[in-house]
C-alpha cells in the first residue's frame, strides 16, 4: 500500500499549491482542529495557526472542490462534532 499526501494532484491557486483531500479525510482533520481550538492545553500560537488553516480549507473547498455541497455539509458537521467533542470513527447520522 502506498501513501499519498493528497487524493489528487495539487492545483495552483493564487500562486500557492493547494492539496485536495477527499471528504472523509478532510473531515477528520477539520473536526480535530475545531476540537482543539477551545482547549486550554493548546498553545495560543497553535490555535491561531489552526484557525487560519480552517479558514483556508473552507475557502478552498468552496472554490475548487468538485463536490462543493457535500464537502460543505461535512464542514458544518465537523464544526458541530468538534465543539461537542464527538470524536472517533465517522458514522452517518
Amino acid at each position: 500500500m502506498t501513501h499519498e499526501i493528497s487524493d489528487t494532484h495539487p492545483i495552483r491557486l493564487f500562486g500557492m499549491s493547494v492539496l485536495r483531500y477527499g471528504c472523509l479525510r478532510g473531515h477528520y482533520y477539520f473536526r480535530s482542529c475545531v476540537y482543539l481550538l477551545p482547549k486550554e492545553f493548546a498553545p495560543w500560537a497553535y490555535k491561531v495557526r489552526l484557525f487560519a488553516t480552517l479558514l483556508v480549507m473552507l475557502a478552498t473547498t468552496l472554490i475548487i472542490d468538485e463536490r462543493k455541497i457535500k464537502s460543505f455539509q461535512f464542514i458544518l458537521r465537523d464544526i458541530r462534532d468538534g465543539f461537542s467533542e464527538k470524536l472517533g470513527r465517522f458514522q452517518e447520522d
